[in-house]
């Protein structure tokens, strides 16, 4: 019988400079690991680093710089408290189907 175990979590790692002092956060996902960096980045701080491991072993700021963009172009689509009316209601969404009663 094969025993599993879980796997140890990783640590991903945001370097991030405010004020001239350079920063580390630490998060348990990439997801909050890029959120993260995103909001400090809307915020106007300079993030040079996102990834797991050894801090040298970092996305670099082009690739960062990419995601930024690709993260402000859909928070347009998404404002904060949009995300409260997702999914609709079973019977909201009857209402846009083939199945409509008006």
């Amino acid at each position: 019988m094969k025993v599993c175990r879980p796997q140890p979590l990783t640590d991903w790692h945001v370097q991030y400079r405010i004020r001239a002092s350079d920063h580390i956060g630490m998060f348990t996902t990439p997801e909050q690991a890029i959120e993260s960096a995103c909001q400090l980045m809307d915020q106007g701080h300079e993030v040079f680093g996102i990834g797991v491991g050894p801090l040298s072993d970092s996305i670099g700021s082009a690739d960062i710089a990419r995601i930024y963009a690709m993260w402000k172009a859909t928070s347009c689509l998404f404002p904060p408290g949009a995300g409260e009316s997702f999914p609709r209601p079973l019977g909201e969404m009857e209402r846009f189907g083939r199945n409509r009663t008006q």
